[in-house]
């Protein structure tokens, strides 16, 4: 017996099959939620164009990135979230990613990276991105020492540039409250 007995193939389109005025029906839901997704996009984000290179390869110079504000209302930012933020000394936003959590003790030393006392591996789609034998440029000097303890309320930030990258590596921590969303990129 077929594990598929109660499926149903229709080949007709389900709009073929109602009347003009259910077709006329399911057209105008179909705009109301295109308006509707664009009053929330509206609403909860915005669209950016990046100028800096500290995020390259992942987000180019001139890309067209979204900035999801609610992101964060429900959920916390995890490692590798890409998030918006602003720092206390200008009024930009700036785009990185998230590298240490709130608590954590981050140490960077030799291409490797531990969190806590571990070593803590990029994920497999970040490896050919993010070259962490960059870690610490020559000629960089980090104005923060290592190991780092991230307070409990702030996060630990990298631009994946890591040789061109002006980031918590030199200035410390970002507290939660800076943060104004997570990035997802448009190009």
């Amino acid at each position: 017996m077929s594990a598929y007995r109660n499926t149903v193939i229709c080949k007709t389109p389900i709009l073929a099959l109602a009347s003009p005025t259910a077709r006329w029906r399911a057209s105008d839901i179909v705009s109301s939620g295109l308006v509707g997704a664009f009053l929330i996009l509206v609403g909860c984000g915005r669209l950016y164009v990046v100028s800096p290179s500290n995020m390259e390869p992942t987000i180019h110079t001139n890309d067209v990135v979204a900035l999801h504000k609610s992101a964060y209302r429900r959920a916390n930012p995890q490692r590798w979230d890409v998030i918006a933020f602003s720092l206390p000394t200008d009024t930009g936003l700036h785009v990185s990613r998230i590298w240490g959590l709130p608590g954590e003790i981050i140490n960077l030393t030799n291409g490797t990276v531990q969190i806590d006392g571990t070593n803590v591996g990029l994920p497999s789609d970040l490896l050919s991105v993010i070259k962490l034998r960059d870690l610490f440029p020559p000629n960089a000097v980090a104005m923060i020492k290592f190991p780092y303890r991230v307070s409990n309320t702030g996060f630990f930030f990298i631009g994946d540039n890591l040789s061109n990258s002006y980031d918590s590596r030199f200035w410390g921590e970002v507290a939660s409250n800076r943060i104004a969303g997570r990035v997802s990129i448009i190009k």
